[in-house]
Order: structure tokens, then C-alpha cells, then sequence
């Protein structure tokens, strides 16, 4: 919802990065918050290099995928 509210004041995109930022250090299998911090990511630098970025939010949705299948 931060994510959200951030994302539609454009002045605030280093506040917005803080945020993703730690979404990520405190939820590393959120998948919301490893998306979120690409699109930021994109948004600010098309021409960044963000593989790093998707390689982690795929490895937490193919473990969070992996634990629903052991239920």
C-alpha cells in the first residue's frame, strides 16, 4: 500500500527505493516486494541492469511455490 501511495508522488522516489529496500531485508520471500523494487528500479533507469533483481524475486516465488507443494 506504501508502495502504492509513493509510487503516485513522483518526488518521493528515493524515499520509495528506502522502503522496497527494506520490504526486501525484512521480507526476502515476498514476492510483492521484490517486484516492486524492479518496477521502482525500471521506472528510474530503463537502461539499468536488474537481472540480479529478478534472479532473487524468482528464486523466493520458486521456494514459496516449492513449500505450498509440501503441504
Amino acid at each position: 500500500m506504501a508502495s502504492l501511495i509513493l509510487r503516485k508522488s513522483p518526488g518521493h522516489s528515493d524515499l520509495m527505493e528506502s522502503f522496497l529496500d527494506r520490504c526486501v531485508r525484512k521480507n526476502p520471500y515476498s514476492s510483492v516486494c521484490w517486484k516492486e523494487k524492479v518496477d521502482v528500479l525500471r521506472k528510474k533507469d530503463p537502461n539499468l541492469d536488474i537481472r540480479k533483481e529478478l534472479e532473487e524475486g524468482k528464486k523466493r516465488i520458486r521456494f514459496i511455490s516449492f513449500l505450498r507443494n509440501k503441504q
